[in-house]
């Protein structure tokens, strides 16, 4: 039994470094394909991200997120966030 579990956590783990060596954040795969400079509404962002509109509305609030005021709506843009995401943020951490 405890070598079966050492084999899941040895997966897991492994798992775990290939999904960060081909660039996944969340469910989503990040490519250099798209424009690292396009606006992202909350609603993009929850889309690309697979995220929920209440944690991506939390972390447009967030002042270390360099978000754009477009009239009402507010954008950021998409290589923004993907280094707002790759790094560790203490008031977005659930309990």
């Amino acid at each position: 039994m405890e070598e079966l579990k050492q084999t899941i956590i040895e997966a897991v783990i492994e798992g775990n470094k290939r999904s960060f060596e081909l660039g996944y954040i969340g469910r989503t795969q990040i490519t250099n394909e798209k424009d690292q400079n396009e606006l992202l509404n909350v609603d993009q962002v929850c889309k690309e991200f697979g995220m929920g509109k209440n944690k991506a509305r939390q972390m447009f609030k967030d002042p270390e997120l360099p978000v754009q005021r477009y009239m009402k709506e507010h954008k950021v843009r998409r290589g923004a966030m993907i280094e707002y995401i790759k790094t560790s943020h203490d008031n977005l951490s659930t309990r």
